[in-house]
């Protein structure tokens, strides 16, 4: 049986959970299945992060995000 479609910040948070945690504890699992087993509390913050990030991308631009990541990654910087 398939749930109900998720709107545009779910599919973010989803993305952002599966990014983070997507390796060998997912094997077997679609990121739909991993997203329906997390907890609600869990779901919850990333619904949270999803909105504050599009919330800093409303602020802040698109184009300046993406040149501060590039110059970033010249530099070296990882973020894992």
């Amino acid at each position: 049986m398939r749930g109900k479609r998720l709107d545009a910040i779910e599919k973010l948070a989803r993305d952002i959970c599966w990014s983070g945690f997507s390796g060998d504890m997912c094997i077997g699992q679609t990121k739909a299945e991993y997203w329906r087993d997390i907890s609600w509390v869990a779901r919850s913050g990333y619904i949270a992060d999803a909105k504050h990030l599009l919330h800093l991308v409303d602020r802040l631009g698109l184009e300046r995000i993406v040149a501060a990541h590039t110059a970033a990654r010249k530099n070296g910087a990882s973020w894992t």
